[in-house]
């Protein structure tokens, strides 16, 4: 995965891209909806990397029980 690299004012190109797309004047419902789409994204996107790690160190229910005990 390609990492963008920040800008001299702190900002990566895909943050100034959103910045330049979001430029106009918005009601509160479309902000409450991009915000929701963003945050679905990521979600997905954590979902679906933890899914990954724990089927490729074959986690299992039984490794997390020690966890729900409240024992590490």
């Amino acid at each position: 995965m390609s990492q963008m690299q920040p800008t001299a004012a702190g900002l990566n190109d895909m943050q100034i891209t959103l910045l330049r797309m979001f430029n106009r004047p918005m009601n509160e419902q479309e902000i409450v909806d991009l915000r929701d789409l963003l945050t679905t994204y990521y979600s997905d996107k954590l979902l679906t990397s933890v899914e990954q790690d724990v089927n490729e160190k074959g986690i299992t229910d039984a490794d997390y029980e020690p966890l729900r005990q409240g024992k590490l």
